[in-house]
């Protein structure tokens, strides 16, 4: 390789990896480093010359200035700045740096020194990084104090300071990429700084719907997001309104217009879909508390009095297959299949032994159609026949400082989920009870909050929550079309018949009567399962209307076989896990499990899968050879249906990370593997502003001999001349 060549590629490598180098006074240090001390006073405009040094102590913070720390930083994720302490005794002492700050600013110290005591020697100065998320900030001056520990818990020095927060440049452009009369899509463009804590918001409208939600996002500069605007009811008339953007208390608007269509363009037509409303943002673990709104279109409920479904609980309960998703080894939920086909499903959401939840099909060529829900001892028949909640995390700082920590999981103040002592990764799927969603409140929708509850965590540990999904499954919902032509495909209105004919014929004495009724009611299925179909070939048809659909986050019908991280785990030399099937087909299917190498990952086993109906899921079980507790260990299982195009492809692959290693080039690696798995865009891993640093000898260079600085795992060397243009 040419040696400038190297050289440029070594700088950018070091900008992006070694930013944490640096120096002070001659001397210089790694991350977390011990530096060589000598006697400071011989040493002109050192800090420890200074008479605002406490020379009585023998363990005490060393600062540049007589008044304390004082840091300037961005608005942001993870800034690493650095502290030094002194040890002027004669022994080595344990130590341990205890960090706090104002308000919204996060400040700690991760790993050694922070997490854990750290060895100082006697005569020796360290230099650890601190490390500040200001990312829910507001511009301005913070206070911040450290302490050092020893450890008995004897405070032997506390330094104060003062962290001033500047304010971001709001540089946003709006770019219209599609348009029909009920979705517009835009591409939003950051053409300045990396924003955090980043929000889209509509300034008036309280008709229109933005898919995704962008809350609490990282907004690197130079990249883009795509969002669509959408109603669920036919409008007459154009909207005019602005974007509302903001980051760190600043913000900025940008006008639209939501164009109106045509009179008589617009019918209402019946779907059973699924519908995926995502919420992009990127909450960091060590907040105690993230809440997250989520608007619920088309939920439907009304309490019914008829309740002759109950009748079918010990059926199910008896003859259906049981799964525990809880994790306390008491069943919760019942699936019932027969001729691979689902026939019904049940949960027992407050663990009391009986089903709170009850979803079943009218007739043999739908999925599930039916649901009921209980909910202060009143049963209500609804819309919804599963609901999920995928959140995706995601290691940030290579997952170097992330600490066990215990979740909990949220819906409007109820506790769904709790995991202790965990480390987050991957997409973690939850179901949520529809007892504790409210009722339509505004514009036919569903106002609800999602709250995600870390505890034990440090501040300066932390994971990335990147994006939450909410996964309905509608057995009905009424939506405006663009048809263009009369097609009088709503059959909200045969729905109804059907269920009043299964009333009467419930009621029916007469055996006759019961008979003409049971031939009626087989005629008005058929002619609404006609009308369905109609539906689906409309969609076929049209790809215009079919691609507004998908804008709003609906998807009509289709195949969607998904792993996920939750469901994976490792006892001894066994994997286990789950496939599920999140669409409306029955596909079969091919699981694999991968191991990664040091480069690439091997095929250890595959295996097929029989066909997976609807709603149901299916056990998997791989054995693995020579694997270790503690080595630093990935495995990737992998999902493929031939021949067929996915909903989604993202839920394809789920990763299992084992083992106590933090070796950041591994780390690296995985991180880079499980934004793949959650469909990040490569632009959201510049959060890795300052990983840890990969361990490699620096000596000053007065004192270098050979002049030349050897990288481990590189086979080139760096004359001391580029070196000193890296770490300058």
């Amino acid at each position: 390789m040419n040696r400038n060549l190297f050289s440029i590629s070594l700088l950018v490598l070091t900008v992006a990896a070694f930013s944490g180098l640096g120096s002070e006074g001659g001397y210089k240090y790694l991350e977390n480093g011990i530096l060589d001390y000598t006697d400071p006073s011989s040493q002109p405009n050192s800090p420890s010359s200074s008479p605002s040094i406490k020379n009585k102590k023998s363990i005490f913070f060393s600062a540049k200035d007589a008044y304390g720390l004082k840091f300037k930083i961005t608005p942001t994720y993870n800034v690493a700045e650095r502290i030094f302490i002194e040890n002027r005794g004669e022994e080595s002492v344990q130590i341990k740096i205890g960090s706090k700050a104002d308000r919204s600013l996060l400040v700690g110290i991760t790993g050694e020194g922070g997490d854990t005591f750290i060895t100082l020697p006697a005569k020796k100065k360290l230099s650890l990084p601190i490390r500040f998320f200001a990312q829910d900030c507001i511009p301005g001056f913070y206070n911040i104090e450290n302490s050092i520990f020893d450890e008995r818990g004897n405070v032997l020095d506390t330094i104060q300071g003062v962290v001033e927060v500047s304010k971001p440049i709001l540089d946003i452009a709006v770019k219209q990429l599609e348009k029909s009369p009920l979705a517009h899509s835009y591409r939003i463009r950051n053409n300045g700084e990396d924003l955090a804590n980043f929000s889209i918001s509509l300034k008036n409208s309280k008709t229109l719907r933005m898919e995704p939600s962008v809350n609490h996002y990282f907004f690197p500069k130079g990249s883009s997001i795509d969002v669509s605007l959408y109603t669920t009811v036919a409008i007459d008339k154009e909207i005019k309104d602005d974007f509302l953007f903001s980051s760190a208390g600043e913000q900025k608007t940008i006008p639209f217009v939501f164009q109106s269509h045509a009179p008589g363009s617009i019918e209402t037509v019946s779907l059973d879909p699924i519908v995926r409303l995502r919420i992009k943002d990127w909450y960091c673990t060590n907040r105690p508390v993230i809440s997250m709104n989520y608007s619920i279109p088309y939920f439907e409920k009304k309490e019914t009095t008829d309740i002759g479904f109950t009748s079918k609980f010990s059926w199910l309960i008896s003859k259906g297959e049981a799964f525990d998703t809880n994790g306390n080894r008491k069943p919760d939920h019942w699936i019932l299949i027969e001729k691979g086909s689902t026939l019904m499903a049940g949960d027992d959401y407050d663990e009391d032994g009986e089903i709170d939840y009850f979803r079943e099909r009218d007739s043999e060529n739908r999925s599930l159609n039916r649901a009921y829900f209980k909910k202060d001892n009143r049963w209500y028949e609804t819309n919804i026949v599963d609901i999920y909640l995928i959140s995706s995390f995601l290691p940030f700082n290579d997952g170097a400082n992330v600490k066990p920590h215990d979740l909990e999981v949220q819906v409007n103040g109820k506790s769904i989920a709790t995991e202790k002592d965990i480390i987050p990764t991957g997409s973690r799927l939850r179901p949520i009870p529809l007892n504790l969603l409210n009722d339509n409140q505004f514009y036919g929708y569903s106002e609800n909050q999602i709250t995600l509850v870390t505890k034990h965590l440090p501040q300066a540990s932390y994971q990335v929550n990147a994006e939450n999904t909410l996964l309905i499954f509608y057995s009905s919902i009424q939506i405006p079309v663009n048809t263009k032509k009369k097609l009088d495909l709503n059959v909200s209105a045969i729905s109804e018949k059907i269920r009043e004919e299964e009333k009467k014929i419930s009621e029916e004495a007469n055996e006759i009567k019961k008979e003409a009724g049971r031939n009626l009611l087989e005629k008005l299925k058929v002619f609404r399962d006609e009308k369905l179909k109609a539906i689906e070939k409309f969609f076929e048809e049209n790809p215009k209307e079919d691609n507004s659909l998908k804008m709003t986050g609906v998807q009509y019908r289709g195949s969607d076989l998904a792993v996920y991280s939750s469901d994976l785990s490792i006892q001894g030399n066994k994997i286990s896990g789950k496939v599920r099937n999140m669409g409306y087909e029955s596909h079969p299917y091919t699981i694999s499990l991968f191991k990664l190498d040091e480069k690439n990952y091997t095929l250890i086993e595959r295996k097929n899968g029989e066909k997976l109906t609807p709603f149901a899921q299916r056990d998997f079980l791989f054995e693995v050879k020579n694997h270790s507790k503690t080595r630093r260990t990935v495995y990737k299982i992998e999902l493929e249906i031939k021949n067929i195009q996915e909903l989604v492809n993202s839920n394809n692959q789920a990763h299992l990370i084992t083992g106590t290693e933090t070796d950041p080039h591994k780390l690296k690696k995985e991180m880079a593997e499980l934004a793949k798995e959650m469909g990040l865009e490569s632009d959201q891993l510049t959060l890795t502003s300052k990983p840890a640093l990969p361990e490699f000898d620096l000596k000053e260079f007065e004192s270098l001999s050979g002049r030349k600085i050897n990288f481990p795992g590189s086979e080139k060397f760096v004359n001391q001349k580029e070196r000193r243009i890296i770490l300058e």
